[in-house]
């Protein structure tokens, strides 16, 4: 099994946990036919991670559709 550590402290399983609880959300997300759309909403261009990402995995897409604000001020 895989070892992942920060000063000393091993946080995989803590890791894998978090895998596992982003894995249950989207899976309830895709099945759920009422949700159509998600708005990621970016302060400050923190909306580039996701957009690149959803970019570049948009043809495995089988959920809703993902638009992306890089800023909420007017």
């Amino acid at each position: 099994s895989y070892t992942f550590e920060i000063d000393g402290e091993n946080i995989s399983t803590f890791v894998r946990d978090t895998l596992d609880q982003i894995e249950r959300i989207t899976n309830k997300i895709r099945k759920n036919s009422n949700i159509t759309d998600i708005v990621n909403i970016g302060i400050g261009g923190s909306e580039l991670g996701p957009r690149t990402a959803c970019r570049a995995l948009e043809n495995f897409s089988d959920g809703p559709c993902v638009h992306f604000l890089s800023n909420i001020d007017g």
